[in-house]
């Protein structure tokens, strides 16, 4: 019985050596941060494949208004796609963002594990483009101020949504932003009424929110990534 564990305990041994030698010669991927039809694309230096972010603002807004906030989420390790956007209607110009970002960067990042965070009509975009086949298994979902009533897709993933009780556009968007959370969108969810009032993107960059908002999302990537 002896040499038979003496056996399994060098394959395990050697397995891992294996394993271990395999991890430290995957070339490190150099640092990606340039812009592509209208996009941001950010992949940070890393070995192997990353969990993918992709951004969409509020509408009227522009990629840009998201602050620091896709340069934070790189360094937490995700290769972020910070898309900017002009059209209201449908979500065709996300879908050919996807086949963009899919065709010349899928080989560093891991499309099993992709998070969508949305600001107000960003976020509606993200669901319509959702609706239709994808090339990529998304895990999370967060909405910040999604303020029109639109609902997921029967399966969809876990979906963080915060707004806030002052949001300063009025009392309507914040009627109908109670709507949409209560009711619009679909177990499995968590939502988060803040008394405060930045509307959309603009909970990750106004200083009554930021810190509370980036932690709640980092927190949902971190669970669901």
């Amino acid at each position: 019985m002896k040499p038979l564990l003496y056996v399994v305990a060098a394959v395990v041994g050697a397995a891992a050596i294996v394993c271990a030698v395999f991890v430290w010669v995957l070339p490190v991927g150099e640092r990606v941060d340039c812009t592509v039809d209208g996009m941001r694309v950010i992949i940070p230096e890393a070995r192997g494949r990353l969990p993918v972010v992709f951004l969409a603002h509020n509408g009227g807004a522009t990629k840009e208004d998201w602050g620091d906030f896709p340069d934070e989420l790189s360094k937490k390790g995700y290769a972020v796609v910070n898309m900017g956007w002009t059209e209201f209607k449908g979500a065709d110009d996300f879908k050919k963002n996807y086949a963009t970002v899919t065709d010349r960067w899928g080989k560093r990042m891991n499309l099993k594990r992709v998070a969508f965070v949305g600001g107000c009509h960003g976020g509606i975009k993200m669901l319509a483009s959702l609706e239709a086949k994808v090339p990529f298994k998304t895990k999370a979902l967060v909405f910040l101020g999604m303020s029109e009533l639109y609902s997921p897709p029967a399966h969809h993933a876990p979906i963080l949504g915060i707004y806030c009780l002052k949001d300063h556009l009025g009392e309507g968007y914040v009627a109908t932003q109670k709507k949409v959370y209560e009711s619009a969108l679909s177990e499995p969810k968590t939502v988060i009424a803040l008394d405060a009032t930045p509307h959309g993107n603009e909970l990750v960059t106004d200083a009554s929110t930021r810190d509370r908002v980036r932690t709640e999302v980092a927190s949902w990537l971190k669970t669901y990534l």
